[in-house]
Order: C-alpha cells, then sequence, then structure tokens
C-alpha cells in the first residue's frame, strides 16, 4: 500500500486500484477492437444520451475539456460519432453517434459485460446492496470536495 494505514484512506486506494485494474484489464479486452477505454465510455454515454454538447459529454465522464476534444477527434477519425453543429446556437458541437458508432459499441459490450460477470460471484447480491449505497456516499462527498486547495484559508492568511 502507498498511504500511511488508516481505514478511510485505504477505502480510496483500494477504490484507485479497483479502477486501475479494470481499466487495465479492459484495455486489453478491448485492443482487438482498436477500440480504447474511453472511447467505450464516451460511446456509452452517447448512447444514453445522444446529442449532448461536446462540454456535457465531458460532464458525463468527467473529464476535461482537451481530453474531451482528443476522445471526440479520435471517434470521428473512426467515424464512430460526429460532431454537428446546434442549429440554435452556432458556437454549440452537439456530439452524434453514428451507425458505425453503435456497431461497435454493440460489438465492444459483451467484451466489457463479460468480464464484470467473471467477478460477478465475488460479491453476493445482499453485499451489493449494502455496498453500494456506502460508496455512492463517498463519491458525493468527493465531488463536493473543490478542486481548488485555498492555500490562503488553510494556512490562516
Amino acid at each position: 500500500m502507498l498511504f500511511p494505514h488508516d481505514d478511510l484512506v485505504h477505502v480510496f486506494e483500494l477504490s484507485a486500484n479497483i479502477w486501475t485494474a479494470t481499466r487495465t484489464r479492459l484495455e486489453a479486452r478491448l485492443r482487438p477492437l482498436s477500440m480504447t477505454w474511453p472511447q467505450f465510455g464516451a460511446l456509452l454515454a452517447l448512447a444514453e444520451s445522444d446529442g449532448v454538447t461536446q462540454r456535457e459529454l465531458g460532464e458525463l465522464l468527467e473529464i476535461d475539456r482537451t481530453t474531451t476534444s482528443v476522445i471526440c477527434d479520435s471517434l470521428e477519425k473512426r467515424e464512430w460519432a460526429e460532431r454537428r453543429t446546434d442549429p440554435a446556437d452556432r458556437r454549440v458541437r452537439r456530439v452524434c453517434l453514428t451507425p458505425e458508432g453503435r456497431r461497435a459499441l454493440a460489438e465492444a459490450q459483451p467484451i466489457v459485460w463479460g468480464a464484470y460477470a467473471a467477478i460477478s460471484d465475488v460479491l453476493s447480491p445482499d453485499e451489493v446492496a449494502v455496498v453500494v449505497p456506502k460508496l455512492e456516499r463517498v463519491y458525493a462527498a468527493i465531488k463536493a470536495v473543490p478542486h481548488s486547495y485555498p492555500i490562503e484559508a488553510e494556512s490562516g492568511r
């Protein structure tokens, strides 16, 4: 473990390790499709919220504007999505899934869901029912923490 032993820190560290292990394994599974994990996430988000603005897609994925732009570029290059100008506001770009993008997502989903299914017996449904609400509370608390660190306020200046 990287950090001093503290139960709450351990929760954060385990969560980060779970995320890293998941991404590493799923990236490897998606590689034969020439698809990255971020591309999969974007396709999945667009399948649920097609036609969102590029900014909204970034918010859904919780990534910065530059990364969102890079992912959208890669989706357009593969013809999995296209950015369309919003007729109501020409400054706004809406990201739309293409038929090819739907096909790629349909091909990738069983690969991803299969990986999750392989570990589905680790927790019983009762355990999942207990753990998920607790993790959602931790997630909400993390999202409530400001992005910037108020050095002046913390140091008493």
